[in-house]
């Protein structure tokens, strides 16, 4: 008796002593076949040689990840920590929607913006550890706490892998396809669930969770798309952008619509306050490609009274 297990919830793309290549299923010669942990499953069965059974398999149950960042205040580490427990169907709802997954003319960017129960959960909990950290009456309506949220998302989801298909081989390569890797897609734009669960996103997928979490902490934002490129706007009132990044960044910021939003940057994999990117990067009104503003909900949506 022979069993192939194939995660299909897992990346696209495996790596193996530096080369990549597409998943392939794992062999378990037990009389019975037991899952690691909840996801979709291809499996097949053969005895004697023989194909006896194949199909697919989802495995529901709990998730706990826990998630552990630092960043600078006042030239000081100041460091985090977030429980955050969701079901795989929580995620798999998304995973299997049909939507289409680049941008198409006529659909909104926001579209992915989905503020549902699990990531009201993970904006509660991230509230309890700001609030842990900063004290009950730090606000959580500001610019450190919007500051806070940016840092979360930059420290916590990596950047896939990016490939490039040459010569019949998938290849690493600087400017390659991060979605490749994850997806085994050229694009595929992801909901926060999604990101959330790999653990990594491109720049348009970590986009889509930070204004998912502004969302759901009562800002104003915006997803602005630019040439190659996806960033977050976020309106302040009052605010004072952080001087000791001045060296190394440009200061950014655009008006949409009325709405003064400063810039954030969510593909740094470390801490950089929002109303800055990097130098090499302009961002004028003629550069933008399309924006979707992004309104905040209300208290009693957020569950508040």
């Amino acid at each position: 008796m022979e069993w192939l297990c194939t995660d299909l919830s897992d990346t696209g793309i495996v790596e193996d002593d530096g080369a990549y290549h597409l998943r392939t299923p794992e062999h378990s010669y037990e009389d019975c076949l037991y899952f690691p942990g909840p996801g979709d499953y291809e499996v097949v069965l053969f005895v004697d040689g023989e194909v006896v059974a194949a199909g697919e398999a989802t495995v529901d149950g709990v998730i706990t990840d826990t998630y552990e960042w630092h960043r600078y205040l006042d030239g000081e580490p100041v460091s985090y920590k977030v429980s955050f427990t969701y079901t795989f169907d929580e995620y798999q709802r998304y995973a299997e929607d049909d939507t289409v997954r680049h941008v198409q003319h006529g659909l909104s960017d926001s579209r992915f913006v989905v503020v549902d129960d699990a990531i009201l959960r993970l904006s509660q909990a991230l509230a309890d550890e700001y609030e842990s950290v900063h004290g009950k009456d730090a606000s959580k309506q500001g610019q450190d706490y919007a500051d806070y949220l940016l840092s979360f998302v930059q420290c916590v989801i990596t950047y896939p892998v990016e490939l490039v298909y040459e010569d019949g081989a998938f290849i690493e390569k600087k400017d390659g396809n991060g979605d490749l890797f994850l997806y085994g897609s050229d694009e595929y734009w992801a909901y926060p669930m999604e990101t959330l669960f790999h653990r990594m996103g491109d720049c348009e997928d970590t986009s889509i969770l930070l204004c998912a979490l502004y969302c759901a902490s009562g800002y104003d934002s915006s997803l602005v798309r630019v040439p190659g490129h996806v960033v977050v706007g976020v309106e302040i009132d009052g605010f004072e952008p952080n001087d000791r990044y001045s060296e190394y960044y440009q200061k950014a910021e655009l008006t949409l619509d009325g709405h003064l939003m400063r810039l954030c940057e969510t593909a740094y994999e470390r801490y950089v306050p929002l109303g800055f990117t990097n130098k090499d990067m302009g961002f004028g009104v003629s550069d933008i490609r399309g924006y979707t503003l992004v309104a905040p909900l209300t208290p009693l949506e957020r569950g508040q009274t």
